[in-house]
C-alpha cells in the first residue's frame, strides 16, 4: 500500500502542509479553484523540508471538482492505492487534537 493521501477541497493547503505531510509521505491537492491551487502550490514549495519533512512532498495538483476528479494510474480512493483521503468540511477551523 503506498503512503499517499489526497487532500480534497484543498484550498490554500493549509491542512496539507500542516496536517497531512507530517504523516504521509505524498499529498495529492484537489481544488476547484486555479487562485487557491496556485497558491497551496507557492506555500507548499515556501514550507518545504521546514513545516513537513524532506522526504514528504506534494504529488499532483488537480483542479476540478470532486465530481470530475479521478486519482491517478495505480492510485485508488478507498482500501486499495490511496492510504487515506483527507477531506474536512467544516464551519471553522479544527483544533490539531479534534484531528486525530
Amino acid at each position: 500500500m503506498s503512503n499517499t493521501s489526497t487532500d480534497c477541497g484543498a484550498g490554500v493547503g493549509r491542512v496539507t502542509q500542516e496536517l497531512l505531510l507530517r504523516f504521509f509521505n505524498t499529498v495529492d491537492l484537489v481544488e476547484p479553484s486555479e487562485h487557491l491551487l496556485e497558491q497551496a502550490r507557492a506555500n507548499l514549495t515556501a514550507a518545504a523540508g521546514t513545516a513537513y519533512p524532506r522526504d514528504h512532498s506534494p504529488g499532483e495538483f488537480f483542479q476540478c471538482g470532486l465530481q470530475k476528479y479521478t486519482p491517478p494510474a495505480g492510485r485508488y480512493v478507498g482500501m486499495v492505492g490511496y492510504h487515506r483521503a483527507a477531506s474536512i468540511f467544516l464551519h471553522g477551523y479544527p483544533e490539531y487534537t479534534d484531528m486525530m
